[in-house]
């Protein structure tokens, strides 16, 4: 939203170009990813301010509890990966349910965000900054399965404009539960793209409203 401090200072948050999902086909899945329920995360990991190892330790708990629902879970993190989550990927034999891509452009990563079943979203350890994917992922209109670290995050928020969001406290037992729930229950089809809200004609419209409107305030 628009924050207005006294009528006088406004803050556009981010947003998304809608012609990059019009344009951009979604990734046409390799033969191992056929078939596969795939979560799908596109851009840097910072596990200084995101912590991805319990969602990892729940999807290992996953593959030894329930091998069936494992087999068809698949994870493709698309770009940097810092050494620590590639050592959790190793360390969880997890190498067959985790594909690390590095670097990619921009049009590639928005065809790996469309060919995913769900956007995967690690949360902040504080509250104080909302992604910049986050608005990608919305303009994706694909359901979002976020990690949730603390309460005050107010990326939670805007997750929830997402179709079918789910937002997990980030706790192993919790992040399991949901991981099987969305696995055996796939979200249906929704028409409904509440996150039109933030693509970027949407927000300059609505720049462009407030700049007449304190104008005509201050003659």
């Amino acid at each position: 939203e628009f924050a207005f401090l006294n009528g006088r200072v406004g803050v556009v948050p981010m947003g998304y170009d809608p012609d990059d999902f019009t344009s951009i086909p979604a990734m046409p899945r390799p033969k191992d990813l056929v078939g596969k329920f795939l979560l799908v995360h596109a851009g840097r990991i910072y596990p200084q301010a995101r912590d991805p190892r319990p969602f990892l330790e729940a999807l290992a708990q996953v593959r030894i509890e329930n091998p069936e629902a494992a087999d068809r879970l698949r994870v493709v993190l698309v770009g940097e990966v810092d050494p620590e989550v590639a050592a959790s990927v190793d360390a969880n034999n997890l190498n067959d349910h985790v594909q690390l891509l590095p670097w990619v452009p921009l049009q590639e990563s928005i065809a790996w965000m469309k060919a995913a079943d769900y956007l995967l979203l690690f949360g902040n350890k504080g509250g104080l900054q909302i992604p910049g994917k986050v608005y990608q992922y919305l303009g994706c209109r694909k359901p979002i399965f976020m990690t949730q670290l603390v309460d005050e995050d107010p990326t939670a928020q805007v997750v929830t404009l997402a179709p079918a969001a789910r937002v997990v406290r980030n706790e192993v037992d919790d992040l399991k539960s949901a991981l099987l729930e969305i696995v055996k229950r796939p979200p249906a089809p929704t028409s409904g793209h509440e996150g039109e809200a933030f693509a970027w004609p949407t927000l300059m419209r609505r720049l462009a409203d407030q700049i007449a409107s304190s104008r005509r305030a201050a003659t």
